[in-house]
């Protein structure tokens, strides 16, 4: 992160800095928003369901945004895997 840049004042500087990536792994936080809003591929890691996604496994507010969804609550090494896979593809 650049040491100048106040991420949470200069959300337009942050946002322009993130749009430059390939892809986001993130947990769901402002930063998985502020890239899906900018087009970047993001990937929210979750723990369980989402329910922002309405049920679906992309944010409807943000469809550049891939909620990765464990099968079964809890499961990090299925989340990890689904993620790895998809960065694979890309």
């Amino acid at each position: 992160m650049p040491p100048a840049l106040d991420q949470k004042n200069e959300l337009d500087r942050t946002c322009a800095m993130l749009s430059a990536l390939n892809v986001l792994v993130s947990a769901p936080t402002a930063v998985s928003w502020l890239a899906a809003g900018a087009g970047v591929p993001t990937l929210k890691l979750l723990y369980d369901r989402s329910w922002t996604a309405f049920g679906e496994t992309y944010e409807p507010l943000g469809p550049s945004c891939r909620c990765v969804m464990p099968k079964a609550r809890g499961d990090w090494a299925d989340v990890f895997a689904q993620g790895r896979a998809f960065i694979a593809a890309l």
